[in-house]
């Protein structure tokens, strides 16, 4: 979806990197049923939005990689702003 629908400020190669590498872990490990579960009704909510937005991305960015944790290594590193660690994970600029 984000693919076909591109949405100003997102960089959809590196959301696909980490929606691919997503698909990859799920195929290659055993299914932890409760887990899945919770994070099925988790993005049901996304499903049904007609539009995505900017904060909806990073919301399921965010998801699949707190699901698996080294996705998180697909992520561009945090950046520091006026002294604040900002995780810009979506950023195209």
């Amino acid at each position: 979806v984000v693919a076909e629908n591109p949405i100003e400020g997102v960089d959809t190669v590196q959301f696909n990197a980490v929606a691919d590498g997503f698909v990859t872990k799920m195929n290659e490990s055993e299914l932890d049923l409760e887990k899945y579960s919770i994070f099925a009704q988790q993005l049901q909510s996304y499903v049904s939005l007609k539009e995505l937005t900017l904060e909806d991305v990073g919301s399921i960015q965010g998801m699949l990689v707190d699901y698996y944790p080294e996705l998180g290594e697909l992520l561009p590193p945090a950046v520091e702003i006026e002294g604040e660690v900002v995780e810009d994970t979506l950023s195209t600029e």
